[in-house]
C-alpha cells in the first residue's frame, strides 16, 4: 500500500490560484498506515485518512459519505491495538465537520430526486493519495463516482481540504447532487468549485450545509478552506464517572473474564458480593495481586503483582459492595495501565486438576513435537507476525496477513535465516482470513471480503477492491470474520457473534452473526449456509468433501466443537441462540462430529485442514490458539451421522496456533497468534511461523477408534507388542453428556465410568475390539491406556494415551460405521 504522507513544511506559493501540496514518498513498509479500515466514532465501516499532519477524514463507505473532518488524529483502542475488549477506534480532537449527511447522493431526474443505493467498491491510489470507489444504484441505472481527497494551500497559508469528484456520463437531462455538510466552515467564505469547465458545477449553500451539483462528465472539485476548528469533538472518557473501585476495574484487565451479572470465563463481580462478607476483603485483596484457583473451580486468577494493595482494596471493596446496591452499570474503557500478561499456567493447571496424570501425553498435555514430523521456524529475524492467513502463490512465494494493528499483508521468500519478508498491504480491518485464487490475493476483513491488486508488478498493492460487504454488523468487539475457504467460485467464511466484556452474549445482535457464509468470487454476492455458532475461528475443507469449523465454548456451549456441513447446504443450525434468541428453541440441532472438553483437548479452535500424510491419510487437522498445538480427528459415519475422535497431536510451537495450510512442499505451515485475555498459548509467544513436515518415520499412537455393535475398535499406527494391553483394566472408559445453556460453559452431567467387559486382538495385532457395557447416543467417551501396559513391537512407547469421541449414534451392527 502507498503511504499518504503530504509535506506542507517549506511550502512556498507565489500564485492566488490553489495547488497541491507536495506529497511524500510512500512505502508499503511504513510503520502506521495512514489509510486504513476500521469502526470509528460508533460506524460500522470506515475508511479513515491523514491527509497531513493536522487534517484527518473519515467516510462512511457504506453511504458513500464523508461524515468527518478533523485535526488532531485517532485513538486506536480495542482489541487487536490495546487488546483490550469492549472500545473501539475513536477521533479525536477539534472538528471542522462531524457527523455529515447519512443519505448525501442524489439523483435528479424529470423533477424528481432518487436516492441511490450504495455499492463500495474499495479504494485505490493516485499519485500516492487515496481513490474511493462506489457505484451509485438508482432504480436500473449504475453511476461510478471516484473521490480523491487532498490537500492544498492559498497564498496565505490557509489550508485548503480538496475533494475531487469523477463521474460516469450521466445519461440525458439527468444530474448527480451532493449534499455536502459545512460545519463551522463558511459557505460565503471559504467554499470553492472549480468552474473553469462548461457546463460548470454549482454549489448552493446556507449555513451549515450546502449541495453540490456535480458536472455531467468529467471532473468536479470542491475546496473547503480551513480556518481554526471552533469546537472540540466528543472526546472519548478515561473512566465511568462512578465510585473508585469500578473505575480502577474499568482501568485494569477484570473486563477480560468477568462481568457484572453473568458467570463467564470467571465468576461474576455480583456472584463474588453474594459469596463474601466484608471481613473477606484482605484475602480476596491478596488474591487478586498473587493470582491463584479457589473455591470458583479450575479458573485461575491471573497475578497482578504491579496492583498497589491500595488501589486493589477499593476494586475489592466496590464488588463486595454490589450485593445491597443496586446494578452499576460496567462501561469498559481503555486502562491507564496495562497489567494483564495472559493466563499464565492456566490450562496447564485445568490439565492437571481435571486428570491427574504422570507424563505429557498421558492426562497432561503434550509438551512436544510429533516423533514422525521435523519442526522449522521460517521467520526472517524480526518479523514477527500474529497470523490470521497464509496461502502460497504459484511461485511458491508465501502470502501471510497479520492480525495487527497496522492490518499487514506480506510476502514471504525462503526459509529461516535466508528468508525475506516484505510487506505488502497496510490498513486492512483485522484480516482474519486469506486465500489466493488463480494468483489473486484475498483477504477476509472485519467488514469485507477485499480482493488486493498489484497493478505494476512492483509488490506492493495499488488497489483494495471490495468484493462484498453484504452482511450486517454492529461496532462490537467480538464480530470478527473468521476464514477463508475456497471452492469452485465460491468463498466461505464465518461471522462471530457480540459479545461483553468478560465473555457473555450481547442482548441485541443483528441477524446475520454466528453464520456459515458462501461468497460469489464472480459478483459478491451472498448465501447462508448455516447459524447458531458464537467464535467459529476456523473453517476449512477436509475429509467427505465437507466444509469442517470449529467454535468456542461460551453460553449455548458448554465446550469448544468441531462442525461439518455441505458446501450446499443451507439452514443448518448448530445449536448456539445468542442471536436467534426464543426463536432457536424448536429448531433441530445438527452435533458436532467431535465436542473438545475444555481444558482437556482444545480451547480456542481455530483452521482445520485434511490430514493426508503417512498412516493418517482421510483425517483432520486443526490448530488451537489457547490449548495450543495441533489436535487430530478421525470421523466416521454411523447411522447416516457423522462423529469421530479427537486426539492430542503436536506441541512444540512457538506459539499458540491459529491458521494452517500445506504448502507445495508438502509441508503443513502453521501461523502462531496471541492476545490479552484467553486468546494465547501460556508461557508461547504471540506471534509465529513455522512449518511441519513429514519424516516417513512411524509415531506409536492410536490412529482411530471405530464405533463397533457393544463398543469400539481401537486401532494402532503399529502393531503392539504381544503381552501388552492384555487385560480389561488396562482400559479406563468413562462418558458424559453436555447441555447448552444461557450460561457461559456448562458441567459434566452424568458423568460415569464404564467397564471393558471384553477385549479380542486382531492377528497383527494393530487393532483391539473393546466390548464396552452402557454406551448411549448422546455421550461423550473418554478413553485412556495405562501407558506403562502399551509398547509397539519396535519397542516404542504410547505418545498420547487419551481420546475422545463424540457418540452421536450407537452402531446397530458388528460393522459399525463407514
Amino acid at each position: 500500500m502507498r503511504r499518504v504522507g503530504l509535506a506542507l513544511v517549506g511550502l512556498a506559493l507565489a500564485c492566488a490560484e490553489p495547488q497541491e501540496a507536495g506529497q511524500a514518498t510512500a512505502r508499503a513498509d511504513d510503520p502506521a498506515p495512514a489509510v486504513f479500515r476500521s469502526t470509528l466514532d460508533g460506524r460500522t465501516r470506515v475508511l479513515t485518512a491523514k491527509l497531513a499532519p493536522a487534517l484527518w477524514a473519515a467516510w462512511d463507505v457504506e453511504q458513500a459519505a464523508l461524515f468527518k473532518l478533523w485535526r488532531d488524529g485517532v485513538l486506536l483502542d480495542g482489541a487487536v491495538y490495546t487488546g483490550q475488549h469492549g472500545p473501539q477506534p475513536v477521533s479525536q480532537g477539534k472538528a471542522w465537520i462531524v457527523d455529515s449527511y447519512h443519505e448525501p447522493w442524489r439523483l435528479v431526474r424529470d423533477g424528481r430526486e432518487l436516492r441511490p443505493r450504495v455499492r463500495y467498491r474499495g479504494h485505490a491510489f493516485e499519485a500516492d493519495a487515496p481513490r474511493l470507489r462506489y457505484d451509485l444504484v438508482f432504480e436500473d441505472e449504475a453511476i461510478r463516482v471516484e473521490e480523491v481527497p487532498s490537500v492544498v494551500q492559498a497564498q496565505d497559508g490557509t489550508l485548503g481540504f480538496a475533494r475531487r469528484f469523477v463521474t460516469s456520463p450521466l445519461p440525458e437531462g439527468h444530474s448527480l447532487a451532493l449534499d455536502v455538510a459545512l460545519g463551522s466552515i463558511d459557505p460565503q467564505r471559504d467554499v470553492e468549485t472549480d468552474g473553469r469547465f462548461e457546463p460548470r458545477a454549482t454549489f448552493s449553500a446556507a449555513a451549515g450545509s450546502g449541495r453540490l451539483s456535480l458536472r455531467p462528465e468529467g471532473e468536479t472539485r470542491l475546496v473547503l478552506w480551513l480556518r481554526e476548528p471552533p469546537s472540540l469533538a466528543p472526546p472519548r472518557p478515561e473512566t465511568s464517572d462512578g465510585p473508585a473501585g469500578l473505575r480502577l476495574i474499568e482501568q485494569h484487565d477484570c473486563l477480560v473474564c468477568h462481568s457484572l451479572e453473568r458467570n463467564t470465563v470467571g465468576p461474576s463481580f455480583r456472584a463474588i458480593s453474594s459469596r463474601y462478607r466484608e471481613d473477606a476483603i484482605p484475602a480476596l485483596v491478596d488474591k487478586l495481586i498473587q493470582g491463584g484457583s479457589g473455591v470458583w473451580g479450575t479458573p485461575v486468577m491471573t497475578p497482578h503483582p504491579d496492583l498497589p494493595a491500595s488501589e486493589a482494596r477499593q476494586m475489592v471493596a466496590w464488588i463486595l459492595s454490589l450485593e445491597a446496591g443496586a446494578p452499576q452499570a460496567v462501561s469498559p474503557s481503555p486502562p491507564a495501565r496495562r497489567l494483564f500478561s495472559g493466563w499464565g499456567e492456566f490450562f496447564a493447571e485445568v490439565g492437571r486438576r481435571l486428570r491427574p496424570g504422570n507424563a505429557p501425553g498421558d492426562g497432561l498435555p503434550l509438551e512436544s513435537v510429533h516423533p514422525a514430523f521435523e519442526l522449522e521456524t521460517i521467520r526472517p529475524p524480526g518479523f514477527q507476525p500474529r497470523v490470521g492467513g497464509l496461502d502460497f502463490l504459484s511461485d511458491g512465494r508465501l502470502v501471510v496477513a497479520s492480525w495487527d494493528p497496522h492490518g499487514s499483508v506480506f510476502l514471504v521468500e525462503g526459509v529461516g535465516s535466508e528468508a525475506r519478508a516484505r510487506r505488502i498491504a497496510t490498513g486492512l480491518a483485522e484480516p482474519l482470513g486469506l486465500r489466493v485464487v488463480d494468483d489473486d490475493l484475498y483477504v477476509l476483513q472485519k467488514p469485507e471480503l477485499t480482493r488486493l491488486v498489484d497493478r505494476d508488478g512492483d509488490d506492493v498493492i495499488d488497489e483494495y477492491q471490495t468484493l462484498s460487504q453484504n452482511w450486517q454488523m454492529t461496532t462490537n468487539f467480538h464480530e470478527f470474520a473468521f476464514g477463508l475457504a475456497y471452492r469452485d467460485g465460491f468463498f466461505y467464511a464465518t461471522l462471530a457473534t457480540a459479545i461483553l466484556p468478560g465473555g457473555a452474549s450481547a442482548l441485541d445482535q443483528v441477524r446475520d452473526r454466528g453464520r456459515v457464509v458462501a461468497i460469489s468470487r464472480e459478483d459478491g454476492s451472498l448465501r447462508f449456509l448455516a447459524d447458531g455458532l458464537r467464535t467459529p475461528n476456523g473453517i476449512g475443507f477436509g475429509p467427505r468433501g465437507l466444509l469442517y469449523v470449529t467454535d468456542n465454548q461460551g453460553d449455548w456451549l458448554p465446550a469448544s466443537k468441531v462442525l461439518a456441513l455441505h458446501p450446499e447446504a443451507s439452514d443448518v443450525f448448530f445449536g448456539s441462540r445468542s442471536v436467534l434468541g426464543a426463536a432457536a428453541a424448536e429448531r433441530p440441532v445438527t452435533p458436532p462430529v467431535v465436542w473438545l472438553p475444555q481444558g482437556e483437548i482444545g480451547n480456542s479452535p481455530a483452521e482445520p485442514a485434511p490430514l493426508d500424510v503417512g498412516p493418517y491419510r482421510g483425517q483432520l487437522v486443526y490448530a488451537d490458539v489457547t490449548h495450543g498445538g495441533l489436535k487430530r480427528v478421525f470421523i466416521e459415519q454411523v447411522g447416516g451421522v457423522l462423529q469421530g475422535v479427537v486426539f492430542r497431536f503436536s506441541q512444540g510451537f512457538e506459539a499458540g496456533l491459529n491458521r494452517i495450510v500445506w504448502g507445495p512442499d508438502g509441508c503443513l505451515y502453521v501461523g502462531g497468534i496471541g492476545s490479552n485475555g484467553n486468546w494465547g498459548q501460556p508461557d508461547k509467544q504471540r506471534f509465529g511461523l513455522e512449518r511441519l513436515c513429514y519424516a516417513n518415520r512411524a509415531g506409536f499412537e492410536m490412529l482411530a477408534i471405530r464405533m463397533g455393535g457393544g463398543g469400539f475398535e481401537v486401532e494402532f499406527t503399529e502393531p503392539v507388542a504381544v503381552g501388552f494391553g492384555e487385560e480389561a483394566e488396562d482400559y479406563q472408559v468413562a462418558h458424559w453428556r453436555y447441555r447448552p445453556s444461557a450460561e457461559y460453559g456448562g458441567p459434566k452431567l452424568d458423568f460415569e465410568e464404564l467397564a471393558v467387559e471384553a477385549l479380542d486382538w486382531s492377528p497383527d495385532r494393530r487393532r483391539v475390539r473393546l466390548a464396552v457395557a452402557g454406551l448411549e447416543a448422546g455421550r461423550v467417551v473418554h478413553l485412556r491406556l495405562a501407558k506403562s501396559g502399551f509398547r509397539s513391537q519396535s519397542g516404542s512407547k504410547l505418545w498420547a494415551t487419551e481420546a475422545w469421541y463424540t457418540l452421536n449414534a450407537l452402531a446397530t451392527s458388528e460393522g459399525g460405521g463407514g
